[in-house]
């Protein structure tokens, strides 16, 4: 089975998920100098990698081809709701270390 991981490092600053991420067209050069936190957070990268991913599956079901598995590494130095969110669009997780820190995602 073939498929595809996401790595990051976890333990940078990001937007935090209660605030509204910029637009696409507001990301330019200058933006990202005067901003060092990553304009998106994780968790809004898994939910478009697992969306594009999807409609690439469906094409590939209908012409008879295996889907792509998505298992991205989360959990490993970021804050807990990455594994959650990760949990949410994968068909697994790779390594999710810190999941010993929570009984409940577990």
């Amino acid at each position: 089975m073939s498929g595809f991981d996401c790595v990051d490092d976890e333990s940078g600053s990001e937007t935090e998920l209660d605030t509204t991420p910029p637009l696409p067209c507001e990301v330019t050069l200058d933006y990202l100098k005067q901003n060092t936190k990553n304009p998106l957070s994780f968790n809004y990268y898994m939910y478009y990698l697992w969306a594009n991913i999807n409609v690439l599956n469906q094409f590939r079901v209908s012409r008879n081809l295996p889907p792509f598995s998505f298992r991205p590494h989360a959990g490993e130095a970021g804050p807990l709701n990455h594994l959650a969110g990760a949990y949410l669009v994968s068909d697994g997780i790779a390594h999710g270390i810190n999941l010993r820190l929570s009984a409940v995602l577990q």
